[in-house]
């Protein structure tokens, strides 16, 4: 992904904090020495244009796979109970 600075110049991503999968801020810099300009940018989801061609069940999984072991767990434990509801 490229920034880019107000002065016109390429920026540099310094860091990225996501704050879920669709909203991340980013600290950029301009490459600028002139300028040497800091901000904080903001990159978001907006909507889809074409849906996944993925299955349900393997955008599912993907993401189960992605979360720490402790929620893994939570997630077994809380649906095993359901099943025994």
């Amino acid at each position: 992904m490229r920034v880019t600075c107000k002065c016109g110049h390429k920026g540099l991503i310094r860091k990225s904090e996501m704050h879920s999968p669709d909203f991340v801020t980013l600290r950029c810099l301009c490459l600028n020495v002139d300028c040497a300009h800091s901000w904080v940018a903001h990159l978001t989801f907006s909507h889809t244009v074409s849906p996944s061609a993925q299955t349900f069940d393997r955008v599912l999984i993907d993401r189960f796979k992605s979360l720490p072991k402790a929620q893994q767990r939570e997630l077994f434990e809380q649906l095993g109970a359901q099943a025994t509801a």
